[in-house]
């Protein structure tokens, strides 16, 4: 396995990665400590190498065991995207494998460390929204995390889902726009409703409106 660097908050890529004819499997060995949340997704930024390929991911703890979370097309355009906060610090193995078998193209894994989100769990209603106060200076809120994979107490992998809410004084006539920026390659969507609930616009790209 290729031992990966320690993954930070800074985007870490490691490139240039084939698969195909009777090399189907990659496999990468990492250090992860307990509690933090961490991301792994493929991208095809290498097509100057070759052609992209469609890859799936699985992370371990032990590869003689069932993989602890796996992802095929989590972040689009056949790239897998795993996020996973590990509840016992020690040496993990990521498989990235090709989904067509002896398919031949080339991939680059992304990999770094989620802030936490310190907006969670009260964002998670209507009621707790977090207030955002639009400029015509564009403006970032992050790190918000929507879902991630963890263990339990018995060592079974569960899934933690969740939406964030937020709330925003609109002035009529007014354009706003509204974007998800994915970390580690994740589709999200959105939803503008109004004071009642009522859904005025969705995306699950760029949502954005002119209030009535």
């Amino acid at each position: 396995a290729t031992v990966l660097a320690e993954p930070t908050a800074d985007v870490k890529w490691h490139a240039g990665h084939t698969l195909g004819g009777g090399d189907t499997n990659d496999w990468f060995k990492i250090r992860l400590e307990a509690g933090k949340t961490y991301y792994f997704s493929s991208a095809d930024h290498a097509t100057e190498v070759g052609w992209w390929t469609d890859t799936y991911g699985e992370l371990y703890f032990d590869p003689n065991d069932p993989p602890l979370v796996e992802n095929d097309d989590g972040a689009g355009n056949g790239g897998f995207s795993i996020v996973y906060r590990p509840k016992r610090s020690g040496d993990y193995y990521l498989h990235v494998g090709s989904y067509w078998s002896g398919e031949w193209g080339v991939y680059d894994l992304e990999y770094g460390l989620v802030g936490d989100d310190v907006w969670d769990p009260v964002d998670d209603t209507p009621e707790g929204a977090t207030l955002l106060t639009p400029t015509e200076t564009e403006q970032e809120h992050s790190p918000h995390l929507l879902s991630y994979h963890e263990e339990d107490d018995d060592r079974e992998t569960v899934v933690y889902e969740d939406v964030d809410y937020f709330a925003i004084d609109m002035t009529a006539g007014v354009t706003y726009v509204f974007d998800a920026e994915p970390i580690g390659g994740t589709y999200f969507s959105g939803s503008l409703q109004d004071a009642s609930g009522n859904e005025v616009s969705y995306s699950s790209m760029r949502p954005g409106c002119t209030p009535g």
